[in-house]
């Protein structure tokens, strides 16, 4: 299954309006159907955001995705967010290579810049798998309890 994946990474100006529809599609249903959280999913960020997506022939939406919101003059520091895989694709090892993908592309293009996310408690040790280390204190964000991690390159 994961060999018949098609990776892109697209600014957001050059995402098609199907694309988009798609990629908020996929996101809603996991973030906000999925975890019946109800938060405003286009947040500002994904302007400023490169987004990977893992396209499959058997459905329309992304099978796995995430933003790499790009550093700014007042948050210097690279973010991670909206890593998803489809339910139906867990556990083959998707939601990782989502992942680093993410983490390539944002080392690539912003060598010199730490990596942050806000990740779900319950996937801490996920993160840590790959390099990450919790800061600060666990904390609600909508309605789910999250801690900061940071990757540095």
């Amino acid at each position: 299954m994961l060999k018949d994946i098609r990776w892109t990474v697209s600014a957001f100006g050059t995402l098609s309006k199907e694309e988009l529809h798609d990629i908020y599609k996929v996101r809603q249903q996991v973030f906000c159907v999925e975890q019946k959280c109800i938060y405003l999913d286009i947040d500002g960020q994904d302007e400023n955001a490169d987004h990977l997506a893992a396209w499959c022939h058997f459905q329309r939406e992304p099978v796995a995705y995430a933003r790499v919101v790009k550093p700014t003059s007042i948050e210097t520091t690279l973010s991670i967010g909206r890593v998803l895989t489809i339910p139906v694709l867990r556990g083959q090892g998707l939601g990782r290579a989502v992942l680093r993908h993410a983490m390539a592309h944002a080392s690539a293009k912003w060598p010199k810049h730490n990596l942050r996310i806000a990740a779900q408690s319950r996937l801490v040790g996920f993160y840590q798998s790959e390099g990450f280390k919790t800061i600060g204190q666990n904390y609600l964000e909508d309605g789910l309890p999250h801690i900061d991690m940071l990757l540095s390159f």
